[in-house]
C-alpha cells in the first residue's frame, strides 16, 4: 500500500506537519525527515541532519532544530517496509534577532585532547580571536610543568582545536573569547592517558651493575622511571631477588646503577610512568671470592695426624666448585698463589716447591654438617692420593675453595703452619 502525504506546512519558523489519508484505520507509521541547509555567508558549512519520527497521527508534526538565516530543503518520506511518495518542502529560517554576540560558549572534549568551542549565538558575518592558556603538571613529579599559551582565529560558529599534550599528565585549560565585550571565559581541565607507544630505547648495560637509555620526550622534561627487577640462580634454587623502586630524571640520557648481588642472572624491567610500555633487559651478575667455610685445624703433639674440620661454604657470591686440601713445604709457602691452576698430584709433582693437592671434594659431595680429613691418611679424595706427611718436615696446609662460573673462576684460600707436627694457625 502507497502511503500518500499531503498539505506539507511549516509553522513557527522551524516546525513542520503534513497529512496522510488511510481510511477508518490509524496505524502506527515511522517517517524519515531528511533535512539540508545552506547559509549564504562564506563561514558556515552545510547543516545536514535525519530525524525519525513515529506516529498514529493523520496530521503528523515536527519541530526541527535548524540554523536561524538558513535556506532549508526538508524531504519526508515513510520508513521501509511501508513506501511512500516523499513529500518535499523549502523554506528559510528567520534571521538571528541578537545584533551584537554575547559572547557565551561551551567546549567538549573528544579525542583526549581536542576541544570543540560551541557558540550559543552570533553576529552574522563576524570573526572572532580565541586566546588558549594551558597548564599541566603531573601528581608523582614535583618539578614537572608544561605551561603554553596561544590565540586562536576562526569564523566558525562551532570550530575545534586539538592540542599537544604530554601523556599522563593533569591539565587546566582556560579559553577566553577576546572579542566578546566581556570577554568571556571557560576553564575545563584534562587528564591525559599513559602513552600506547614506546618512550624509552637504546638500554644498554655497562659495568655489569649498571644502565643507560634514550629517552624519547622532549629533553630537559623530568620524567619518573619505575624499576622492578627480578634476580635467580640456577645453582641455587632458594635463592630469590625481587626489587622495585622509582628514580626522577630530566636528562635525555639517564643512567643508574642497581645493588645487585654477584653470580646472579636477573630481569630489570623498566617503564616511564608516562608510558604504559616497558622494557625490559637482562643482566648476568658476575662472581667474586667465595666467602670462607667455618674450618678448624687440630694438631695434637705427639699425635698421627693433623686433622681438618670444615662446614659446606654460602653460596652468596656464586656457585662453589670444590675444596682442596693442598701440601706445601713452608719454605715455599710466599710463592704460592691461591688462583693458581697447576698444582699437581703427589705423584706426578716434580718439584718439591710446588706442593701437591693431598684431596679434592666438590661442593655436592661435601655435607651440611662439618666433615673432617686427617693430613696424610693414605686415601683417595676424589683424583688426589692423601700421601703420608714426612715427620720431622715442616709444611703449609692450605685449604682452597673455588668458585667458577660463566668462564670466570676465583679462589679463597685458608693457610696453616705445621712445624714439626707442631701446628698453630698462621692466618
Amino acid at each position: 500500500i502507497l502511503t500518500k502525504i499531503d498539505d506539507v506546512s511549516v509553522f513557527n519558523d522551524t516546525c513542520v506537519r503534513w497529512q496522510i489519508n488511510l481510511g477508518r484505520i490509524n496505524p502506527q507509521i515511522a517517517y524519515v525527515i531528511s533535512i539540508k541547509g545552506q547559509r549564504l555567508d562564506p563561514m558556515e558549512s552545510v547543516h545536514e541532519e535525519t530525524v525519525n519520527l513515529t506516529t498514529n497521527s493523520r496530521t503528523p508534526e515536527v519541530c526541527l532544530a535548524l540554523y536561524p538565516g538558513t535556506n532549508y530543503t526538508v524531504n519526508i518520506s515513510t520508513a521501509p517496509p511501508r513506501r511512500s511518495v516523499p513529500a518535499v518542502i523549502g523554506f528559510q529560517t528567520a534571521e538571528d534577532d541578537l545584533l551584537e554576540d554575547d559572547g557565551i560558549f561551551n567546549i567538549s572534549i573528544f579525542n583526549e585532547t581536542c576541544l570543540k568551542l560551541n557558540r550559543h549565538s552570533r553576529k552574522v558575518g563576524s570573526e572572532h580571536m580565541y586566546q588558549f592558556t594551558v597548564l599541566g603538571q603531573r601528581w608523582y613529579l614535583d618539578n614537572f610543568c608544561h605551561a603554553t599559551s596561544f590565540n586562536f582565529t576562526t569564523w566558525e560558529r562551532a570550530p575545534v582545536v586539538c592540542l599537544d599534550l604530554y601523556p599522563t599528565t593533569d591539565y587546566t585549560v582556560n579559553v577566553t573569547l577576546l572579542s566578546s565585550p566581556k570577554g568571556h571565559s571557560v576553564q575545563i581541565t584534562i587528564a591525559t592517558p599513559p602513552a600506547v607507544k614506546q618512550t624509552i630505547s637504546n638500554i644498554s648495560g655497562f659495568n655489569e651493575t649498571c644502565l643507560r637509555w634514550r629517552s624519547i620526550e622532549t629533553a630537559d622534561m623530568e620524567e619518573m622511571y619505575l624499576f622492578h627487577i627480578w634476580g635467580q640462580r640456577w645453582y641455587q634454587k632458594e635463592f630469590a631477588q625481587e626489587m622495585t623502586f622509582n628514580i626522577s630524571s630530566s636528562s635525555r640520557d639517564p643512567e643508574v646503577c642497581l645493588d645487585l648481588h654477584p653470580g646472579t642472572d636477573y630481569n630489570v624491567s623498566l617503564r616511564a610512568l608516562s608510558s604504559e610500555l616497558p622494557v625490559v633487559i637482562s643482566l648476568t651478575t658476575q662472581i667474586t671470592e667465595p666467602p670462607l667455610p667455618e674450618v678448624e685445624f687440630f694438631m695434637v703433639h705427639g699425635g698421627p695426624l693433623p686433622r681438618l674440620r670444615l662446614r659446606k661454604a654460602k653460596e652468596k657470591n656464586g656457585p662453589i666448585s670444590s675444596y682442596q686440601v693442598l701440601v706445601l713445604p713452608l719454605a715455599f709457602q710466599s710463592t704460592f698463589s691461591c688462583d693458581s691452576e697447576g698444582a699437581a698430584s703427589f705423584f706426578s709433582n716434580t718439584s718439591d716447591a710446588d706442593g701437591y693437592v693431598a684431596a679434592e671434594l666438590l661442593a655436592k659431595d661435601v655435607p651440611d654438617d662439618a666433615m673432617e680429613i686427617l693430613i696424610g691418611d693414605r686415601l683417595y679424595y676424589g683424583e688426589y692420593y692423601n700421601a703420608p706427611l714426612k715427620r720431622g718436615n715442616d709444611y703449609c696446609i692450605i685449604l682452597r675453595i673455588t668458585s667458577e662460573w660463566n668462564k670466570i673462576r676465583h679462589s679463597h684460600c685458608y693457610r696453616w703452619r705445621v712445624l714439626d707436627w707442631a701446628p698453630w694457625l698462621l692466618w
